[in-house]
């Protein structure tokens, strides 16, 4: 009995160690897998890199302005940047960084904030705000709690700035104008500070708003940031179907066969593309129409297509042909099935993660953002999230749309010229 489990194991080795590429690739893709991970996720688990970067924009220069930076810069959550390039931030630019994707939050500060607060302590009935500048597509998971925080801070700035002097610099910016404030006048306003305070009054409103042509009906919810990702990771696993199903054919001899038709090499291959791009489509409707229709009813949030659904169908089809085109890269990579199958998960999963579908974009510290750029499932997320949750038309998804139709020209083309047909 022993004899014959030791024969089978060491003919199973064998057979092992006959592939080696197979054999490397079963060590290779963990490994890969926990440095990419960990280095994705580094950002959420260290204190001081995963803090949310806040851009501020400071129109007011007063008191309040003052204590709001100050508050945000002390509190361990928050990265500031009030300066670009060497100049202080304005709104304009702050728009520009979340429109480019280097900030997803800004705050701006209107002018004149602190001594309307002033005046609203003094017993005028002025409501204040400042400006909370969001991209669309951060999910409500980031900006809930992110608006809870920076609410109280606020709050708590516009206190502090009327308790330290900023009543005191109104009153005497008055009378350096010549008018007379009286000593009750003076006391009036200090006690209302007091009573407010007391009272749990908010002194400062926090309203959000979209940078100018990024404006969305509304904030993504859970089914809207899952379907589009994870829709993406199985388009992309066809791939390794693709991969699997050329060699088959080459143990079956099919294209010994087909070489003998007067048809270019590549027709060959762009027929058999066609073909697994069309699943592709089926399953990408099949998984967007689960979404809209079918998960509402299960409970949980529907999903929308967006005002350009149209847009959709381009993504759809350009990043099913990177997806297919990376199956026929791999087939002429590997030399075994086994090897087909592995390449296939480490390159696929990888892509995966540094392309946002595993572990948001923005949690990732900015070296791994940037390499993310190299996947073409970064290009494929993005642009489905500027159809879906920020209104995005067909001339503003085309730039990402001809990088993933790149992807597939390049895939293509050293897949036909690394092809192994026998």
């Amino acid at each position: 009995m022993f004899r014959a489990v030791a024969a089978t194991a060491r003919k199973d080795l064998k057979l092992l160690v006959k592939d080696p590429g197979a054999l490397a690739l079963l060590f290779l893709m963990p490994l890969i897998f926990i440095l990419v991970m960990s280095a994705a996720m580094s950002k959420a688990f260290d204190p001081k890199s995963g803090r949310i970067a806040v851009a501020v924009v400071d129109e007011d220069h007063g008191p309040f302005a003052q204590e709001l930076i100050r508050a945000l810069r002390e509190t361990d959550g928050f990265a500031v940047a009030a300066e670009t390039e060497g100049r202080p931030l304005d709104r304009a630019a702050a728009e520009q960084l979340i429109k480019a994707r280097r900030q997803q939050v800004a705050v701006v500060i209107p002018a004149g904030l602190s001594s309307g607060l002033a005046a609203l302590a003094s017993g005028t009935r002025e409501a204040r705000e400042i400006v909370l500048l969001v991209d669309p597509s951060l999910s409500p998971e980031v900006l809930t709690p992110l608006r809870g925080a920076l609410s109280g801070l606020s709050q708590q700035a516009a206190f502090r700035s009327l308790a330290s002097g900023g009543l005191d610099q109104m009153f005497a910016a008055l009378e350096n104008r010549g008018i007379a404030i009286p000593d009750d006048v003076k006391r009036q306003a200090s006690s209302g500070v007091a009573r407010m305070q007391s009272m749990g009054l908010a002194l400062v409103a926090l309203r959000e708003a979209a940078p100018a042509g990024m404006e969305a009906e509304r904030r993504p919810n859970s089914v809207e940031q899952s379907v589009p990702g994870y829709t993406l990771l199985g388009l992309f696993f066809v791939a390794m179907q693709l991969a699997a199903n050329i060699f088959e054919e080459k143990r079956l001899g099919t294209f010994r066969r087909l070489l003998a038709a007067p048809v270019p090499r590549w027709a060959l291959m762009a027929g058999k593309l066609i073909a697994f791009v069309s699943i592709n489509l089926i399953q990408v409707v099949l998984m967007f129409a689960i979404g809209v229709l079918v998960l509402p009813h299960a409970g949980l949030p529907g999903m929308s297509v967006g005002r350009h659904p149209e847009c959709l169908a381009l993504i759809t089809i350009a990043a099913a042909l990177a997806a297919n085109s990376l199956g026929l890269f791999i087939a002429a990579l590997a030399r075994t099935p086994a090897q087909s199958i592995g390449l296939s998960l480490m390159i696929i999963l990888t892509s995966s993660m540094i392309g946002g579908v595993m572990v948001p974009r923005f949690l990732m510290p900015d070296l791994m953002q940037k390499i993310g750029w190299l996947s073409p499932h970064t290009w494929a997320l993005t642009a489905y999230q500027d159809v879906l949750m920020r209104g995005a038309g067909i001339s503003a998804i085309l730039p990402q749309a001809g990088v993933l139709l790149a992807f597939a020209a390049v895939f293509f083309a050293v897949g036909v010229w690394r092809f192994r047909w026998d």
